[in-house]
């Protein structure tokens, strides 16, 4: 059985980017069976899962940058996700912290 999972990421605001504002991010993901699973940091086994246009959300009287995913996962695996923004300029920036959890297959009762 496939399940949806939405990731959300919350950019900093206009003002307190350093250049050119934050437009766009590369989302990688990593993804691995849970069975027998000893990888500790699987890093290196990310790949591209998709490029994400960033949007203006309002929250707290202020506004600010958020970046919004979403796509089907499947029971057994172990997931995680990591994006890479860039600027309007083309600059990208760092990675960001990896985002991880596990999902299990569903029980029956």
């Amino acid at each position: 059985t496939s399940e949806q999972v939405a990731l959300r990421w919350t950019l900093p605001p206009k003002g307190e980017q350093e250049k050119s504002p934050i437009t766009s991010c590369t989302l990688y993901r990593s993804q691995f069976a849970l069975a027998g699973a000893d990888c500790v940091d699987c890093d290196a086994s990310f790949k591209k899962a998709a490029d994400v246009t960033v949007t203006q959300v309002a929250a707290a009287d202020t506004l600010r940058m958020a970046l919004r995913f979403t796509e089907t996962i499947s029971p057994g695996f172990e997931y995680a996700y990591r994006v890479v923004c860039r600027t309007a300029d083309g600059v990208s920036g760092d990675d960001s912290n990896v985002v991880r959890f596990a999902y299990r297959q569903p029980t029956t009762q």
